[in-house]
């Protein structure tokens, strides 16, 4: 498989679940569903996010066109409203921050989880750093 059709796969994955996910962890809906509803439920919310999404911008920003690269950073930016809270309550404990970018750019905010109260550094060398965020 040829990089652009990955990265086409990895961006409809991306599109398919994160806007719902983002919207089912800050308003701490997810709570009330079965596990298979809620992938269910944030798919639909992700499907239903982007006429708003792409109304929304042509009445407000009518010369930008979003693109497969806008696509991305608007994604990016819904996993940064992921708070930490969500991760704690969904049994993540741990962030690994490695040397290099994952392969599809996306990452988490670190200098936020470093400034996240409760956050310790478990192990930090040559740029790969483990940070505890939950107790």
């Amino acid at each position: 498989m040829q990089w652009v059709e990955l990265r086409t796969l990895i961006t409809i994955f991306m599109m398919l679940l994160v806007p719902g996910w983002a919207i089912l962890a800050t308003t701490n809906l997810w709570r009330h569903f079965e596990a298979i509803e809620r992938w269910i439920l944030a798919i639909g919310l992700s499907i239903a996010f982007y006429p708003v999404l792409y109304y929304l911008i042509r009445e407000l920003l009518p010369s930008v066109r979003l693109g497969q690269n806008k696509f991305i950073v608007i994604l990016v930016a819904f996993f940064v409203l992921v708070d930490i809270e969500a991760l704690c309550e969904l049994g993540i404990d741990y962030v690994y921050d490695g040397v290099k970018n994952s392969f599809d750019g996306s990452q988490f905010n670190i200098p936020a989880i470093q400034q996240a109260e409760n956050t310790q550094i478990i192990y930090q060398d040559s740029g790969v750093s483990i940070y505890k965020i939950c107790e």
